[in-house]
């Protein structure tokens, strides 16, 4: 049996194997395949006779971004451009014109990141904002008449931001009629509108938030005003002061005919672009149509003078004057800035604190006319009493009544408050902060000439992934940061990028718990700093007001309407004081998470 097994097994090796259709031979136990395979890889980004600029690339990426689906992640690209603004003003454009949408955007987070965005832009580039005011005052208005309750209580904060980097006299009527439709006001003098006068707390247009948010409407509206109606006297003069004398520098009437224009329309008055206002409105004090006012350049004083007496006062007085009755922040707001406008020094609460003095002079007094009658009256009569001299001495110094100035107190409130939070974030982001090296003195030169520079000036940083990436402005200087940074005592060292030499690449250091529990205690030092410091806090603020307060009121018993003041201002220090702590709360969470 075993014989017969072997032949057949033997016979195998002389057989030839049929070949069934379709189907190749199989291959040899020892045969070896020499075929390969190739797949293409695309790198369109990289190009071998140019430099890869990797700048401009990523803030292209991050603009992209500003129109994701998320707004976590539309938030974090703002804040990523807010802490990193290039330093060429050629990319600011590209900028401005991809945020500025976001005005609109149903994320408040966003649009508070957004706030922030402008206002560095605007320290950074002076004039930048002016330059892109017509767009940006577009999505303003857009946003003032939205029809979300949120983004219209924001849309005054964006314009606070325009007011101060940009000039806005010749979209004085457009802003001015946004704001009657914000505040729900009527611009019609017919007397269905005056038998029904809808006041902001029963309007549903405001929204939940209506009276934080009337406050920050008012606050803009005053801002915008001062700014558009008040003339500039003194042009042609500059005073500068020694230490010892003052000098004044007068410039001849005409010089301004040879310089270069300070206004966008300078041959406006030429009426080559638009209409003007006619002369007898002027002059004779006629008034205005409302459907004119698209028609008329506003850049000259007069026609915006005229264009807010016969338009807007009276309809502005009458619904501020019903605001004032509500009282509340509402009321505070529209009687602190009234000593300054009005012209007077005894307190009141009178809506007519947002117009301008000029406009109102021949409706006001001050106590002090009186006073003057009064003593006038007294001339050539017998000797007063005690009792009738007390009675002087208290109208004397009824003209300096103590008061609060609570839109600066607010002011100063939240500069501090905002100085927390951007220490806080960067005790947050520790070494992750594309700032940390900003401080280093790097060696630039030669071994014989050698000078130590900021790094700023050499360098700047950018956070990809879990790397620092350091592009310099110059290749040659790339060894000496390295030097620098090994020799911070940051514990970080870093390589030069082999596809691109201007490049460094330093990993991030990694997250502990010891580093997580260190920035807490740094935040806690923060917080109590800025809660009760002796100078540069909350309570600082407060201690200041407080003393002015009480330096006016060694005269006379406080009365009831000081002692209202003293109130609300506790009342301001303890919002605060909340909002430092939620915010303390906040980044605590943050840090530790």
């Amino acid at each position: 049996m075993a014989s017969k097994r072997k032949q057949k097994e033997k016979q195998k090796d002389f057989k030839k194997a049929k070949l069934k259709v379709g189907k190749t031979a199989q291959k040899p136990d020892n045969y070896t395949d020499i075929s390969f395979k190739s797949k293409t890889i695309t790198l369109p980004g990289q190009s071998i006779t140019t430099v890869h600029i990797t700048g401009f690339n990523d803030l292209a990426h991050q603009l992209s971004l500003t129109k994701h689906y998320s707004s976590s992640t539309r938030k974090e690209v703002l804040t990523n451009i807010t802490q990193n603004l290039p330093s060429s003003p050629s990319a600011y454009k590209q900028i401005i014109s991809s945020v500025i949408p976001l005005i609109l955007d149903e994320s408040k987070q966003v649009r508070m990141e957004l706030m922030s965005l402008l206002a560095e832009i605007g320290l950074v580039q002076p004039g930048l904002l002016d330059l892109h005011k017509r767009s940006i005052v577009l999505f303003i208005i857009s946003a003032m008449t939205h029809i979300q309750p949120d983004i219209r209580n924001t849309s005054t904060q964006f314009l606070n931001i325009l007011i101060k980097y940009a000039d806005l006299k010749s979209y004085f009527v457009k802003i001015l009629r946004n704001f009657f439709v914000l505040m729900t006001w009527s611009l019609k003098d017919d007397s269905r509108s005056k038998s029904v006068l809808i006041t902001t707390s029963s309007s549903i247009l405001l929204g939940a938030n209506s009276k934080k948010a009337r406050v920050n409407h008012l606050q803009a509206l005053s801002r915008f005003l001062e700014m558009t109606l008040k003339r500039d006297f003194g042009e042609n003069t500059k005073c500068a002061e020694t230490s010892t004398t003052r000098l004044i520098i007068t410039t001849h009437p005409q010089t301004e005919k040879y310089l270069f224009p300070s206004i966008p329309q300078a041959f406006a008055p030429l009426n080559l672009f638009g209409n003007e206002m006619k002369s007898e409105l002027l002059t004779t004090g006629g008034s205005v149509d409302l459907k004119e006012l698209d028609s008329i350049t506003t850049e000259d004083i007069n026609t915006r003078l005229s264009i807010m007496r016969d338009v807007f006062k009276d309809r502005m007085l009458t619904n501020l004057n019903g605001l004032s009755k509500e009282g509340g922040e509402v009321g505070r707001e529209l009687a602190a800035p009234s000593l300054r406008c009005l012209g007077t020094t005894r307190p009141m609460v009178s809506a007519r604190s947002f117009l301008p003095n000029h406009l109102l002079c021949s409706n006001i007094h001050t106590s002090s006319s009186l006073f003057a009658k009064k003593k006038s009256k007294g001339k050539g009569k017998h000797k007063k009493s005690e009792r009738e001299n007390e009675l002087d001495e208290s109208d004397e110094y009824e003209g300096v009544t103590p008061t609060i100035d609570f839109r600066d107190a607010t002011d100063r409130f939240e500069s501090y408050l905002s100085k927390f939070r951007k220490s806080a974030n960067e005790i947050k982001l520790g070494k992750l902060n594309p700032k940390i090296f900003d401080g280093l003195m790097i060696n630039v030169g030669n071994n014989k000439d050698v000078q130590e520079v900021p790094f700023p000036s050499v360098a700047q940083t950018s956070v990809r992934g879990r790397n620092f990436i350091i592009t310099t402005f110059d290749p040659s200087n790339a060894q000496s940061i390295i030097n620098a940074i090994i020799g911070s005592g940051l514990n970080m060292s870093g390589t030069v990028d082999p596809q691109n030499k201007m490049n460094i690449k330093i990993p991030l250091p990694p997250i502990t718990q010891e580093t997580k529990q260190n920035s807490v205690k740094l935040l806690k030092q923060l917080f109590e700093k800025t809660k009760s410091n002796k100078t540069g806090s909350l309570a600082s603020v407060r201690g200041d007001i407080r003393q002015n307060f009480n330096r006016d009121l060694k005269h006379h018993k406080i009365s009831d309407y000081e002692k209202e003041q003293l109130n609300e201002l506790e009342k301001l220090h303890k919002s605060y004081l909340e909002k430092l702590h939620d915010a303390f709360v906040e980044f605590e969470k943050s840090i530790l998470n």
